[in-house]
């Protein structure tokens, strides 16, 4: 009796990081509002359409019953939307059929996931700078080997979305 009920609501936004491949696994992250505090994220399901280059998100919340508080509770979820092929793909919300956002998917410039060699990264996070009072972004992991150094960090915003790509490089003589 205490369980909630599974509802379908409704996505506002997706957020697309631009550089995905035909031999990527695209992860994309959408967000929406609930109307109050008895709203929680549930699952989602998702719908490629290759042919007519459509990406459906049904988005679900699980609704609880009891006191609510009557105010809009921001969310965002991370959806796997795995390998497909190139294109240019409409983000679309299953239950308003708006479309949330393009994604456009390349041909790979090579065999490999990616075009470069990424740090590992575990953590991520934003904090703000009282020397300079500017936003700083900070990612924290750790290298599986001494031949391997940052060849650079490149930071790109496009679309609402904070692109962090940690380039390595390998070091053939590592004293």
């Amino acid at each position: 009796p205490n369980a909630p009920k599974t509802v379908e609501t409704a996505l506002t936004k997706a957020y697309i990081p631009l550089g995905f491949d035909d031999n990527d696994r695209i992860q994309i992250a959408v967000a929406g509002s609930f109307k109050n505090t008895c709203y929680k994220v549930g699952p989602h399901a998702l719908k490629v359409d290759a042919e007519n280059k459509t990406i459906t998100v049904q988005q679900q919340a699980y609704l609880y019953n009891g006191v609510c508080l009557q105010m809009f509770v921001p969310y965002s979820q991370i959806v796997d939307v795995g390998i497909i092929p190139t294109g240019d793909y409409r983000v679309v919300d299953a239950l308003s059929g708006q479309t949330l956002a393009q994604l456009p998917v390349t041909m790979g410039s090579n065999p490999g996931p990616d075009d470069f060699t990424y740090a590992p990264v575990n953590d991520a996070y934003v904090f703000d700078d009282p020397d300079t009072n500017k936003h700083m972004l900070a990612i924290s992991g750790s290298f599986g080997d001494r031949c391997s150094d940052f060849d650079k960090i490149s930071v790109n915003v496009k679309n609402d979305v904070i692109i962090v790509q940690p380039v390595l490089r390998r070091i053939s003589d590592v004293s």
